[in-house]
């Protein structure tokens, strides 16, 4: 039987490379557009089929898995937004690699995120013709983002949860609709916060991603030098991913976002 030590170990590495490995297929070039300067970026999807895969694939590491697995428990009711940014959170508030530095960095990389996600995006004269509407709009940003991220990959039947969504959104705004409404809605809906106001974000979006996975290459230093080791009954699975781990480089350097991305929404 394992210990608790192996087992907070053997968590540690799989959430680590689990994110790692999600970022990395988001921050890429094959993806977005990303200059190599170190200030004043800005980052462009390639199209918008681009735009859309990258939503989608920012719900997923803001989502996690749906029961425990490979060590990894079930994320709590108020961590289920986060995904696996609530795992990262573990890492750093009980640390089974010693780094304090690293320790440090990847807390204030990752928190620095998600005060950025649960922060609120208000934008004026928002236009719903569906509904004969207009209003200015006030909506948590990682609300809009799961949102958007699953209409670009559902198609409408599947929906019904980002329905119930939007008719909440709407009642807090003192905004009464049906179901059906919600339904006519989400095309415009999705103009207004995918095409435009996710579209404004994805630079900023990329740097705070972009710092986690060096946040988290400095956390696992201690890996790399062979300071920190497995021990020698691990599983095959974990084998790997500490390999991998102990190989891995940012592939993106450093960058600032340009400050005009960062001023509205």
């Amino acid at each position: 039987m394992k210990s608790n030590t192996q087992q907070n170990i053997e968590s540690e590495i799989t959430a680590l490379y689990a994110t790692v490995n999600m970022i990395n297929g988001m921050v890429s070039n094959s993806i977005l557009e990303i200059p190599y300067a170190d200030k004043d970026v800005v980052v462009r999807p390639h199209a918008e089929v681009h735009q859309k895969f990258f939503n989608i694939l920012l719900v997923e590491l803001l989502s996690g898995p749906q029961r425990p697995v490979l060590g990894l428990n079930q994320l709590k009711d108020e961590d289920k937004d986060l995904g696996y940014l609530a795992y990262i959170r573990e890492v750093y508030h009980a640390p089974q690699i010693y780094n304090i530095n690293g320790q440090k960095q990847l807390q204030k990389a990752t928190e620095a995120f998600i005060s950025w996600l649960n922060g609120i995006s208000v934008v004026d004269n928002v236009w719903l013709p569906s509904i004969d509407t207009e209003l200015t709009l006030e909506i948590r940003r990682i609300s809009f983002i799961k949102i958007c991220g699953d209409i670009s990959k559902h198609g409408f039947i599947r929906l019904d949860r980002r329905i119930r969504d939007l008719i909440a959104i709407l009642a807090n705004h003192s905004i009464t609709i049906s179901e059906e409404q919600a339904y006519l809605m989400l095309p415009e809906f999705y103009e207004w916060f995918h095409d435009d106001i996710f579209n404004y974000h994805i630079s900023n979006i990329t740097e705070f991603l972009n710092n986690i996975t060096w946040a988290i290459y400095e956390y696992i230093e201690p890996i790399r030098d062979g300071s920190f080791t497995l021990d020698e009954n691990a599983n095959l699975l974990i084998m790997n991913m500490f390999g991998e781990l102990k190989r891995f480089e940012p592939h993106i350097p450093k960058f600032t976002t340009t400050r005009f991305l960062k001023m509205r929404y």
